[in-house]
């Protein structure tokens, strides 16, 4: 009888201990889902809209990066995606770095026009978007004349060079991958199976970009969020902070950003342990 009770309270300790486990994991799971629910920016009201794109032509660059945005997608207003371009490009005009990334994205998707994609790319660059950097690169990486490309290397190794010195791990692991010559490498990576945190982080700035992938920036911080939150990747974390404190196609949310750079020191990312007080 005495082991009777002693095995069933066990197996009643098992059962709670499982029980316990599942919780936690639906917790997380509820958590990361939460997350990836909230990833769509702001929505804009017709009063809102009108005093960001009044805000944008007073002088400020990054209301023409927000009002450009909320256009060139349709945001809760009307699509026009040649008013969001035209935002973009005043407020790359007056020094906002995501700005001309946006519009520049806009020239290479929409008109495959890569000579203006590329020397918005550059102003982007210029102006400290280390993202813009990385498009310069990843647009010569991706010509088809290989011969080309071969002669290049040096060139193309210099853009992820700026974008690494901007503190941007995506940039820095591009470099390495260009000077080992091994240009094509993240052409296969939305088949691969088996996808690690770094492959997430690459995958989610090609989405970012719309190059080699879709442009589809949800899907881009939503890879970022499967490397932070799946895979513990560390660097995945940091650019999502990084993303929170631009305000690129999410809320500016510095309580956000805060939280990522911890998780992302936590996680083995030098970038994010260096932006922690």
């Amino acid at each position: 009888m005495k082991n009777f009770r002693y095995s069933t309270l066990c197996l009643f300790s098992f059962f709670s201990l499982l029980s316990s486990l599942g919780c936690q994991l639906n917790g997380l799971n509820n958590q990361f889902n939460n997350n990836i629910d909230n990833v769509i920016s702001y929505q804009a009201s017709n009063t809102y809209i009108a005093d960001l794109e009044n805000q944008c032509y007073k002088g400020d660059s990054k209301q023409c990066f927000k009002a450009g945005e909320i256009y060139y997608w349709g945001k809760n207003v009307l699509m026009d995606k040649k008013r969001g371009k035209k935002l973009w490009l005043q407020g790359c005009k007056k020094g906002n770095g995501a700005s001309c990334l946006w519009a520049g994205i806009a020239f290479y998707k929409e008109k495959k026009d890569i000579q203006n994609a590329i020397t918005l790319f550059k102003k982007a660059c210029d102006r400290n978007e280390s993202f813009g950097c990385i498009a310069e690169g990843l647009i010569f990486v991706k010509l088809k004349n290989k011969e080309q490309r071969k002669n290049n290397i040096t060139l193309i190794a210099s853009w992820f060079t700026k974008g690494c010195k901007m503190q941007n791990p995506v940039s820095c692991y591009l470099e390495k991958k260009v000077l080992e010559h091994n240009l094509s490498f993240f052409l296969k990576l939305k088949d691969k199976k088996n996808k690690t945190g770094k492959d997430y982080l690459i995958i989610g700035t090609l989405y970012l970009l719309g190059i080699s992938l879709n442009w589809n920036p949800s899907k881009g911080i939503n890879s970022f969020f499967k490397g932070c939150y799946h895979f513990k990747n560390g660097d995945s974390c940091f650019i999502l902070g990084k993303i929170y404190s631009k305000g690129i196609w999410v809320n500016e949310n510095y309580w956000k950003v805060l939280k990522f750079f911890r998780w992302g020191c936590k996680f083995h990312s030098n970038f994010a342990c260096k932006e922690l007080p």
